[in-house]
């Protein structure tokens, strides 16, 4: 695989490596793309949070976001909010984005799923 993978596409590979344990997908995904430091790992974002937050990555407008995910505004606001309140100081929500909208200079190996 490459790295011009698309991070949706390499997310929806780890969700499928790791059927029964999706904090584990997870954390595997966030240590591929060297942000497994900037986040909790007692409170690794979920599911939903990880569509949010790859989704960010094109447009991170709350009103953008809720009309992508057919919510409502005040909810996406609480998901970004719980996104936020994911990441350990003294790293950003601007930080991880801007990590996620620079491509990936390692390729991804067989490693990265153990």
């Amino acid at each position: 695989m490459t790295p011009q993978l698309p991070l949706q596409r390499l997310f929806d590979l780890y969700r499928q490596f790791f059927p029964f344990s999706k904090p584990k997908a997870f954390q595997h995904m966030l240590r591929h793309l060297q942000l497994d430091s900037h986040f909790n790992p007692l409170s690794l974002p979920t599911s939903k949070e990880m569509q949010i937050l790859l989704a960010m990555r094109e447009s991170s407008q709350c009103k953008v976001l809720a009309q992508q995910f057919e919510v409502s505004v005040p909810t996406m606001s609480n998901h970004i909010t719980h996104i936020r309140n994911k990441i350990v100081s003294p790293f950003t929500l601007r930080h991880v984005l801007s990590k996620l909208r620079t491509p990936n200079k390692s390729s991804m190996t067989e490693a990265d799923f153990l």
